[in-house]
């Protein structure tokens, strides 16, 4: 009877044991987490940041200028409207449809 009790009492303590290191080690999982969390929206805030500076207006004009790009003095329309190419049910350019359609226009 004692044996059955201080087996008992072993295995409990075991479990006990056992259950305390499984806690522990999600809680030390639980903590690493949370620092890659928080170290990712760090270097998202950073890569934010750093793309509205990239992306300024007044920064994409002077690095224009520097390559010797300038603004245009005037701007021209293109028409399209009359385009001959045409496309098939697929989405496919159609040489057949294109042709039909320039001999169409010409007429």
């Amino acid at each position: 009877m004692v044996a059955i009790l201080i087996l008992t009492f072993t295995l409990l303590c075991v479990a006990r044991v056992s259950l305390s290191s499984a806690t522990v080690a999600t809680a030390m999982e639980n903590q690493e987490m949370s620092n890659q969390i928080s170290t990712a929206r760090t270097e998202g805030s950073s890569l934010e940041i750093a793309q509205s500076k990239l992306a300024a207006p007044s920064r994409v004009k002077e690095q224009a200028a520097s390559m010797g790009m300038a603004s245009p003095n005037d701007v021209m329309m293109i028409d399209l409207s009359g385009d001959v190419v045409k496309t098939d049910s697929n989405g496919d350019l159609s040489l057949s449809r294109s042709i039909a359609a320039a001999t169409q226009q010409a007429a």
